[in-house]
């Protein structure tokens, strides 16, 4: 409500650099907050392995909360429902970019290569992972998993 009060302000005072860096910081706070009921809608939708439902509702808490945890989910749930492959790599690349020593991150990213046809990249990111977390269960798993597919 503040934040559609200021607009309004803003349009009717489009001069006052006040009122502008006020409404940045309120609209700023309002996506941060609206960040967590996404999260929490798409861990339901994820829940009930409503992959697709899921990946949107991250993708909508990435606006307030663009984290590497989130993107990852994105790309994890895009990979998991067979959505769009291009955005699932764009997403996993950008969770491991934000956080380059996250084992588990750098799996979703070979899960994306290993759809892509990318044996090569997945190999080198499954080896990262398993170098990244080696007494973690599920990256050893996953990496398991994902070495059979390539046969």
């Amino acid at each position: 409500g503040a934040a559609n009060a200021l607009r309004i302000a803003v349009s009717l005072a489009p001069e006052d650099t006040t009122l502008a860096a006020r409404l940045n910081e309120v609209s700023g706070k309002a996506k941060f907050e609206l960040a967590a009921s996404y999260v929490e809608q798409a861990e339901y939708e994820e829940r009930d392995e409503k992959w697709l439902a899921a990946a949107q509702s991250y993708a909508r808490a990435l606006v307030g909360r663009p984290e590497a945890k989130t993107y990852e989910k994105v790309a994890h749930c895009l990979l998991s429902g067979e959505g769009n492959l291009r955005e699932a790599g764009e997403a996993a690349k950008k969770a491991v970019m934000l956080q380059p020593d996250n084992g588990k991150f750098r799996v979703t990213l070979a899960r994306f290569y290993v759809k892509a046809g990318m044996k090569q990249s997945a190999d080198g990111e499954l080896s990262r992972a398993a170098t990244l977390a080696p007494g973690d269960d599920k990256v050893t798993d996953w990496i398991r998993r994902l070495r059979k597919e390539l046969g």
